[in-house]
């Protein structure tokens, strides 16, 4: 992948990565190094641990290593052990709370706890992206790789055009909405006020649903 004409490299795209959230699950390991005590988040590190040398193997080893540590700067690693004793593996879906193993069920509530503390909204040039918008963008992406033809940024130009006309149509209602309410005859100054506050909603509608992009710069002309 190239970025910009540049040759794709990790500092640069790390800015805009998500957070790394590794969840292990029916995780049995011990959780020591050298006799030390060691976090989840710690256990993620060593794994990550690049190898010392320069044969084909330690590079194969260290490549996805690498790249991981460069392109997601912040990681964090939760640690499930299994969620009951084996005999009960078969009857999982059936199992009520308190047959689960506590260690399970505490870890689940961490894990749930950080994500709603720590997961950040998806955004497109400042604004969050909606159920709608991510839709779409799925749909292009799954689109285009089949295809073969992968181009992230007309995909997101797309859902930039598609959202900012919706933004134009729902202003236009509204301030249509607000202008029906109004019987004739009025007075000249009422009519003003009536217009100049339609036209404030609507523009606080468009404004607050639109996204603002170089190349869809018509739509935030007056």
């Amino acid at each position: 992948m190239k970025a910009q004409g540049e040759e794709e490299i990790g500092d640069e795209f790390a800015k805009f990565f998500p957070m790394l959230i590794w969840a292990v699950r029916d995780h049995h390991l011990e959780m020591t190094v050298d006799g030390q005590d060691i976090t989840a988040k710690e256990y993620l590190e060593k794994c990550l641990a690049l190898k010392r040398g320069r044969g084909k193997d330690v590079t194969d080893y260290n490549a996805l290593r690498e790249t991981i540590r460069a392109f997601f700067k912040n990681r964090n690693c939760f640690l499930f052990p299994l969620p009951t004793v084996m005999d009960n593996l078969k009857n999982l879906e059936k199992l009520q709370m308190n047959e689960l193993d506590p260690k399970f069920i505490k870890v689940g509530y961490e894990f749930t706890e950080f994500i709603f503390q720590n997961g950040l909204c998806k955004m497109m040039n400042g604004k969050e992206i909606t159920g709608n918008m991510f839709t779409t963008l799925s749909e292009k992406y799954v689109k285009a790789i089949a295809t073969g033809n992968v181009n992230i940024e007309s995909a997101y130009d797309y859902v930039i055009q598609t959202v900012n006309s919706n933004a134009i149509e729902q202003a236009e209602q509204q301030y249509h909405n607000e202008m029906n309410d109004l019987v004739l005859p009025v007075t000249l100054d009422v009519l003003n006020k009536k217009n100049m506050a339609a036209q404030n909603q609507a523009t606080d509608i468009f404004l607050r649903t639109a996204v603002n992009n170089d190349k869809n710069m018509q739509y935030f002309k007056s």
